[in-house]
């Protein structure tokens, strides 16, 4: 189902309505955000400077698609190191409620039956934009980690984005629509993983944890931790 319940466009018609110059996109990220941290959305903004800045591209829109919950319990296999899709898609809306782009996408962590892959993921949103705003010709880039890349890059997408760790790049081939997106070294950011982030939540180290979360997040987390 391609209903906009399960891709939230406001935030495009808003950025769409302003008439933006360039080459109009919107970024899409998949993964387990187990939980999201500020790292992911910090990704989107250097996507969104680099692409701007140095391709032409403006950037109308993204979204952050939590996985299924199969796709975490084959991944992980005790549920008990998981959050489940419910939680993560109530964290990624706190992380991203404020930002002036980003939206959280339930389709793929909700859908019925099997986990959609980044490729289907992909082709749902192409049609979602398709229909809510023909002759709009938005293109969608794909944004992910270099982790990630070389399955991205073999996917026959119609864009990707690579987001450096600091000390290493990929190269742009703006010929096939991949784009390198350069990390500073000194980016304190850069490295920031989930794992760390639960690992930071089992030891209770607030003050990590403080400045590697959204605050809104951080509570449910410690709200969801005194119940259990």
């Amino acid at each position: 189902m391609s209903s906009t319940e399960h891709w939230p466009v406001d935030k495009i018609a808003s950025n769409l309505a302003r008439a933006p110059q360039g080459r109009r996109c919107v970024l899409l990220t998949t993964g387990a955000l187990n939980p999201v941290h500020l790292g992911h959305v910090a990704m989107f903004d250097r996507a969104r400077d680099t692409l701007e800045s140095e391709y032409g591209f403006a950037v109308v829109g993204g979204f952050l698609s939590p996985s299924h919950d199969a796709y975490l319990s084959g991944k992980y296999g005790d549920p008990r190191k998981f959050f489940s899709a419910a939680k993560r898609l109530a964290m990624c809306s706190a992380a991203t409620q404020a930002h002036s782009i980003l939206g959280v996408a339930a389709w793929e962590s909700s859908a019925p039956g099997h986990w959609p892959d980044f490729p289907e993921v992909t082709a749902m949103l192409e049609r979602v934009l398709d229909e809510r705003f023909p002759g709009e010709g938005i293109d969608i880039i794909y944004l992910c980690g270099q982790d990630h890349f070389r399955h991205a890059a073999r996917a026959g997408l119609a864009g990707v984005a690579v987001v450096s760790r600091a000390g290493r790049s990929e190269t742009t081939d703006a010929a096939r629509n991949i784009f390198a997106v350069p990390t500073g070294s000194d980016d304190p950011l850069s490295h920031l993983s989930s794992t760390r982030v639960r690992e930071a939540l089992a030891r209770n180290d607030i003050p990590t944890l403080q400045s590697w979360l959204h605050p809104d997040v951080l509570a449910m987390l410690l709200g969801w931790r005194q119940r259990t």
